[in-house]
């Protein structure tokens, strides 16, 4: 079970490897943001764990300060630039006019 569970969590840094070299993803995804995702993702580390009556599997990433500062600066360019979207549920009672 846990070599299964390895290789799916290899599987999956794969896919978002692949998702985010994408020429679409390239386009929408401002580069800076995309080249920290690339380096947490090749950064990435799954390793089998045997502790005598307990197997797991260990995913670890390391967080870097330029990771963190691409992340804060995306957020904040993104904030200004698209207005925010109201929850489903907050739509729904506005239409209603109602109050919780």
């Amino acid at each position: 079970t846990t070599s299964r569970l390895a290789d799916l969590l290899h599987g999956i840094l794969s896919l978002a490897q692949a998702g985010l070299n994408d020429a679409k993803t390239r386009q929408q995804l401002n580069p800076a943001l995309r080249e920290a995702y690339l380096a947490l993702l090749k950064g990435a580390d799954v390793s089998k764990l045997d502790r005598g009556d307990t197997k797991s599997v260990r995913l670890a990433f390391e967080i870097t300060r330029a990771f963190l500062e691409s992340a804060r600066r995306s957020a904040a360019g993104s904030e200004s630039a698209v207005p925010a979207k109201p929850a489903p549920a907050d739509a729904a009672r506005a239409k209603k006019g109602g109050h919780t």
